[in-house]
This record gives C-alpha cells, structure tokens and sequence, in this order.
C-alpha cells in the first residue's frame, strides 16, 4: 500500500515539474549553469551568440531528456506497486472466501485495514502536496 501511493504521487510531482519547465518564463541567461561558462569572454558577438544558442539547446534537451527518463522510470514502479497492491487486495479476498469460519479475517478486521490504507493515502498525499509547493516556491 505504501509504495502504491508513493509511487503515484511521485508521478503526480514529477508531472508538476516537468510542466514548470515547459511553462516556466524564467531566463536562460540569469541560470546558475551559465554562470559557469567562459562564453561571455569570447569576444566576437556572433561567435559568442552562437555558442550560446547551442549551449542553451543542449541544457533544453538533456533537462527535458532526463525529466522523461525519470517519468518513464517513475510510470514503470507505479505500475508495479499497482499491481502488487491489487494482487494482494485479491488474495486477502479469496483467502477469505475459502477458508472455514474459524479461520475467516473478520469483516470489522477488513474494515480496519481498508481506514488505514485510506490514512496512509492521506498523509503521503500531504507530504507531497508540501513538496510540490516547496519545489514551486524555490523556484520562484
């Protein structure tokens, strides 16, 4: 259960990211990254331009690769932990349904672990709200 929802909300905040960088308006020249680079001491303008256009496509592109690999990466677990999950839900379900009354989980006992699994929701649904605001305020 646990990495079940795990698993879904670092989808849902890894999807946040990746729409922050497709959205975001924030100015390739004021980046950290570019910072680092010597290009501002070439002298001719469209020498120094040039490279700077290919610089700025080649940080765009690989951003954008790795935010997709990990995406895929977090897809794949998300479907794993899914299936786990539900492979489990079933096998509690039939092992209640073929074992005799003595051996029976109670309803009451399902009920309680269904209310547990749905708090489990909760607080990690929290925890990632709380991450997705702090990774949107910092990056402001």
């Amino acid at each position: 259960m646990y990495k079940k929802e795990t698993t879904e909300q670092e989808v849902h905040f890894l999807q946040q990211q990746i729409n922050y960088f497709n959205l975001s308006d924030q100015s390739f020249e004021d980046s950290s990254i570019l910072q680092s680079t010597s290009i501002y001491s070439i002298e001719n303008s469209l020498i120094r331009k040039h490279l700077f256009n290919q610089y700025k496509d080649i940080v765009t592109q690989s951003k954008s690769f790795f935010l997709n690999v990990r995406m895929t990466s977090a897809e794949e677990q998300q479907d794993k932990y899914k299936e786990i999950h539900d492979l489990e839900i079933k096998k509690m379900w039939l092992d209640r349904h073929i074992m005799n009354h003595q051996e029976k989980l109670p309803l009451i006992m399902i009920d309680l672990i269904n209310e547990r699994c749905h708090k489990i929701h909760e607080c990690i649904q929290c925890i990632y709200k709380f991450k997705i605001q702090s990774f949107l305020s910092s990056s402001i």
